[in-house]
């Protein structure tokens, strides 16, 4: 489980990692929930995520794990192309979490990238990106309104596994 291990890596750093979530797209709430009942903590948001996370239909959870205030929280998910000092590449104790897990091009297992990035951290290495082999995804309660009002006739994905080796398209 992707998540589980995004969790086991953070809690190996030192609790004043600062950390930035590229969780700013509908399907990740996910993330923050995980994130706030493990440590305890609210996630810090910006605007934009604060509307888009504070409108989950079906869902009151991921308002009641929210906050505005970056100065509240160790877990950052922000605009990431304007960062602000909370969160700052170079800074020396910020990590920045992705989406992606990649080793040279390609797709690398998430059990596999665990294990690799914890053996990084047993040497003292110093990490400042985990990288995590999510889908990204709208949430179920969504998606049946966004079908409900558009009646769509045909739905086609818009991510490709590429260990599948196009089936995806074969199926569709």
């Amino acid at each position: 489980d992707a998540t589980s291990g995004l969790l086991s890596l953070m809690g190996l750093l030192p609790a004043m990692t600062v950390f930035f979530i590229n969780a700013c797209t509908w399907g990740c709430e996910d993330i923050l929930k995980v994130i706030a009942r493990a440590f305890n903590s609210p996630v810090h948001v910006d605007r934009y995520e604060h509307a888009v996370f504070s409108r989950i239909p079906g869902d009151p959870l991921p308002r009641s794990i929210i906050t505005c205030d970056p100065s509240g929280t160790r877990f950052h998910v922000c605009e990431r192309f304007d960062p602000y000092e909370y969160v700052s590449h170079g800074q020396e104790n910020c990590v920045h979490q992705s989406h992606q897990s990649c080793h040279n091009g390609r797709h690398q297992p998430g059990d596999l990238y665990v294990r690799k990035t914890k053996a990084r951290l047993a040497q003292g290495e110093i990490i400042n990106h985990l990288s995590v082999p999510l889908s990204r995804h709208s949430p179920l309660p969504e998606l049946k309104v966004f079908v409900s009002i558009f009646k769509p006739k045909c739905v086609i994905p818009d991510t490709l596994d590429p260990t599948l080796k196009g089936l995806h398209w074969a199926c569709i």
